[in-house]
Order: C-alpha cells, then structure tokens, then sequence
C-alpha cells in the first residue's frame, strides 16, 4: 500500500500530468481530454498485470475503475491501440476522434506524458513494444523540425 507522502507526491505528478497535457492539446475541453486519458488507459489496462497496475498512482486507478471489469485485451502496438480506440468511439458514438492520423497523434502524445509520468514515479508499465514505438514517433517527430 502506498504510504502518504508518496500519495501526494504520485498525486502532484497528477496533476502536472494534466497541466501538460492541457497545454499541450491546446483547445481541448477538460472533459474530452480526461475521457481520452481514461479511454486510453481502459484499453491499455489488459497489457498491465496486476503489480504493474497496483503501484500506478491512484487518479489512474480511479480513472480506470480498478474494481471495474474492462474487457482486457494485451496490446503490443499504437495501431492496434488506435484501431481500437476507433472502433470504441464510433461504436459508442462519443466522437472523442476524429481520424485515424489525430488519433495517432494524441494517443502518441498522452502516452508520452503517461511514461514520462511513470518514470518520475519509478514505475514502468508500457509493454516494451510500445515503449519503443513512442521513441521512434519523437525521433521522427524531431527530424521534421526546423
């Protein structure tokens, strides 16, 4: 179980993590961006086990619903995660994306934070493949920079 101070310290992390990601999806509402990070981490959840998952900071237990039952499914690449974000919103109609390319774009970008996140807490949880893929898109990302 976690102790307090490092409580409040994953929880400050928290809300750094907002913070950034609010800056950097500039423009978008609150809401969709908190039910982006949920749907996301949801998704992803199948890829963790149970520790990986226990030592996360609670507002991500909370925004998953650790008692909750998700179908889990273990994924290994951004393009089955964003398949399967797009498949999520056009079956629910939430219209939380809106192409397969902005998709990609955001889930590169929040998982990004998501690991920076981790690694100030200590914990690693993205499968490594994934991991790798989030090194290549900032690399590439990079490149195109003047």
């Amino acid at each position: 179980m976690n102790s307090l101070p490092s409580q409040k310290l994953s929880n400050e992390h928290g809300i750094m993590f907002f913070r950034n990601l609010r800056k950097k999806l500039n423009g978008t509402p609150t809401w969709k961006m908190i039910s982006i990070v949920r749907i996301i981490l949801i998704k992803l959840r199948g890829s963790f086990s149970f520790q990986q998952f226990s030592d996360t900071p609670s507002f991500v237990q909370w925004l998953v619903g650790h008692n909750q039952q998700h179908e889990e499914i273990r994924i290994k690449h951004l393009d089955e995660l964003v398949e399967l974000l797009i498949a999520e919103d056009q079956r629910l109609g939430t219209r939380l994306f809106i192409s397969e390319v902005e998709t990609l774009r955001i889930v590169i970008l929040i998982l990004t934070q998501i690991q920076i996140l981790f690694e100030k807490i200590g914990i690693s949880i993205l499968p490594y493949t994934i991991e790798r893929e989030l090194q290549g898109a900032m690399i590439e990302e990079s490149t195109y920079e003047f």
